[in-house]
């Protein structure tokens, strides 16, 4: 039986406890981290859905020639690190990989995590 009321949402505030850190990759080029901060920067939530609200589109962001994949791309120059909580791979922190990720951590689910999805995942994916 289905119903017509929405599913319920997490409210505003349990979701800012989720806001992730980002914390700059030691020796990652300079123009890097600006990408990556970029990407992470959080405007809020949206109170009706619970969705995060981005302060750009991610087509909005010029990767300087970095690569395609932006979400790579950020990655190579920031760790968007959710406190708190720990990779379900590996039980260290949780080191996001994209918006998305943090969209179902923000849904109350764990994020798809493999070991060394930075070195074997995401690095390639830039030029150097």
């Amino acid at each position: 039986m289905t119903s017509d009321f929405p599913e319920p949402q997490p409210a505003v505030d349990d979701l800012t406890q989720l806001v992730p850190g980002v914390i700059s990759v030691d020796g990652a080029d300079p123009e890097l981290v600006a990408i990556g901060e970029r990407y992470w920067a959080l405007a809020g939530f949206a109170p009706e859905y619970g969705t995060p609200v981005w302060c750009e589109k991610t087509k909005d962001i010029d990767t300087a020639g970095w690569g395609h994949q932006i979400y790579a791309v950020a990655a190579a120059g920031v760790r968007a690190v959710v406190p708190g909580r720990k990779c379900p791979a590996c039980g260290g922190p949780l080191s996001l990989t994209s918006r998305t990720a943090f969209q179902q951590v923000c849904d109350n689910n764990d994020p798809e995590a493999s070991p060394g999805v930075w070195t074997q995942g995401l690095m390639p994916r830039l030029r150097v």
